[in-house]
């Protein structure tokens, strides 16, 4: 029987947008029926998205493969900017606090809170505010985040004694120069003071808190299994791990034989 075009299968045309998704290595990615601008939409975000090893690279790469979304999820605001948030392994840590995102259920399941819970145990458990900025939705939508940043070779300005730097939140200390340089005067606003002009063309790297921070909320999470924070999380009462931990070391010693002992 001769193919008919009652008997053809539906398929995107092929438009110069898959010529660009070539180049970024989406082209199996366009989902069914998607218009060429829809797709284009999805390409230029993923052009200048990190997309690699790393955890945000790691969920970018899925998000644009996907089709789905990330968002600004939680304003926290701290009482002191110098306040660390970090979102880890079934918990969001505000300073030295650690508010669960997931429970132990009886039957050894990890049992993901509401964000709204989340929020509510920050407003009454710590120093900071917080302000839930879309719908509810189970907190595994928090990806794993800090706002600590680090600031690589950044320019001293000029060959002047006193600059600012391009963030405030420094945590001093932390600072490295790329060459030897007058004593100095560095304040955790960003303020940075010489003693004597510094050699031009200086660089200087460092950390620095965001503050407030927005904590991101992505369609689609990832779970590091060298978090530190698995240790408690991921442990039931009786020492074993939860079912998903263990589902997800089950598949990668799967598929990965060279894990097994001999």
């Amino acid at each position: 029987m001769g193919t008919t075009v009652l008997s053809l299968q539906q398929y995107n045309s092929t438009t110069y947008v898959d010529q660009l998704a070539i180049q970024l290595g989406l082209l199996g990615d366009r989902l069914p029926f998607e218009s060429a601008d829809l797709f284009l939409d999805r390409l230029y975000g993923a052009a200048y998205a990190r997309r690699d090893h790393t955890i945000e690279g790691v969920v970018n790469d899925m998000i644009y493969r996907l089709g789905l979304s990330v968002q600004a999820g939680v304003l926290i605001t701290p009482d002191d900017p110098s306040t660390v948030v970090t979102v880890s392994a079934g918990r969001v840590v505000v300073g030295s606090v650690a508010v669960p995102t997931v429970t132990i259920s009886p039957d050894d399941f990890w049992s993901w809170r509401m964000l709204s819970d989340v929020v509510g145990d920050i407003n009454a458990l710590t120093a900071s505010s917080a302000v839930l900025q879309i719908p509810d939705a189970f907190a595994i939508q928090l990806v794993p985040q800090s706002s600590l940043g680090c600031s690589v070779a950044e320019l001293v300005t000029g060959t002047t004694i006193k600059g600012q730097l391009e963030h405030n939140g420094v945590a001093v200390g932390t600072e490295l120069f790329s060459t030897s340089v007058p004593p100095y005067i560095l304040t955790t606003s960003g303020s940075l003071t010489f003693s004597a002009t510094p050699p031009e063309g200086t660089l200087i790297s460092y950390i620095y808190n965001l503050s407030p921070f927005t904590l991101t909320c992505s369609e689609v999470s990832v779970i590091n299994l060298m978090d530190p924070a698995l240790q408690t999380t991921a442990v039931c009462p009786d020492g074993s791990l939860v079912h998903q931990v263990q589902e997800f070391v089950q598949q990668i010693l799967t598929s990965d034989p060279c894990y097994w002992g001999n």
